[in-house]
């Protein structure tokens, strides 16, 4: 029996693959093997130089799109009409073709004149959630002179760890949306930390809010020798991690011992960051009535 090659944009190119791209592949996959066709993802070396030799006893089958025979890459791919090919896209936007490509399967692309149907992604099975993972990140800090890509590598060191215990990262801020309250948009900050897996991060609100959530962030300084995220955690007993050779592997440690939970630990450095706070506030107000009531008399 002839075995169905499946080639798409997870194939050539991961950076343009999204989540639903990706589980079409393994949809179609996994629906012809059930109907006992083999099948196979094309590996990514195959396209490194063009269109790959094909065996006869392969049936090129290509997922996803869009198919536009504009793009240089594609078109290398699949020839200037794919020929051969089983093209499981409704987006077919014919340029210098004789005659459009015909689409054995058509699945939600919106091409000119061509029917919607359902994108095969929506047929994704459930499955367990993988790991949430909150991060937020200071960047680059050039009024601590410092280079560009110390930041680039921990953001990359981040990633590396991330990866490697298998969380899904979504990257957080603390900038106020526009229209909302700062109440509101902290609320809604904490919100997303509560439910979070686990929170990483290397600004100081990023550890305030996430206290605030009642969670224990991993704390990051990006400052080599320490800065203010070194010195306002380590007031708090909170432990930190530097940039330099050996994050990823402290992180990865760091991933597989947390543990995310409403603990008495992290209710009593709530406690004491308040307590903290009310002082500071309470020394600055009693500061600027004295000021205020300077040469005042009853």
């Amino acid at each position: 029996m002839k075995t169905a090659l499946i080639a798409s944009w997870a194939t050539i190119d991961h950076r343009h693959a999204t989540i639903g791209d990706r589980l079409a592949v393994q949809i179609v996959i996994d629906a012809l093997r059930r109907a006992g066709v083999p099948a196979e993802l094309a590996s990514r070396d195959q396209f490194n130089e063009g269109k790959p030799a094909l065996s006869e006893q392969a049936i090129p089958v290509w997922v996803c799109g869009p198919i536009d025979f504009s793009y240089d890459k594609q078109q290398e791919i699949l020839g200037r009409d794919g020929t051969g090919w089983i093209i499981t896209d409704a987006t077919l936007i014919a340029t210098d073709l004789s005659a459009p490509v015909q689409a054995d399967i058509s699945t939600a692309r919106d091409g000119p004149g061509r029917p919607t149907s359902a994108d095969f992604a929506v047929l994704a099975p459930s499955e367990d959630a993988a790991r949430i993972a909150a991060v937020m990140l200071r960047g680059h800090q050039p009024e601590y002179r410092q280079a560009p890509s110390v930041h680039h590598g921990v953001e990359a060191a981040v990633t590396v760890a991330l990866n490697a215990t298998l969380h899904y990262q979504v990257q957080l801020n603390t900038r106020n949306p526009a229209g909302l309250s700062p109440g509101k948009a902290a609320a809604a900050l904490e919100l997303l930390l509560e439910h979070a897996a686990v929170v990483i991060t290397s600004r100081l609100h990023g550890i305030v809010h996430a206290v605030r959530a009642g969670v224990l962030p991993i704390v990051i300084d990006e400052i080599i020798g320490g800065g203010k995220i070194t010195a306002c955690a380590t007031a708090f007993g909170l432990p930190v991690l530097c940039p330099g050779p050996d994050l990823v592997d402290r992180l990865i440690e760091a991933l597989s011992n947390y543990e995310h939970k409403l603990n008495t630990e992290t209710a009593d450095l709530r406690e004491r960051l308040r307590r903290s706070a009310e002082a500071n506030l309470e020394k600055l107000v009693r500061l600027v009535t004295t000021r205020a009531l300077e040469g005042v008399t009853s």
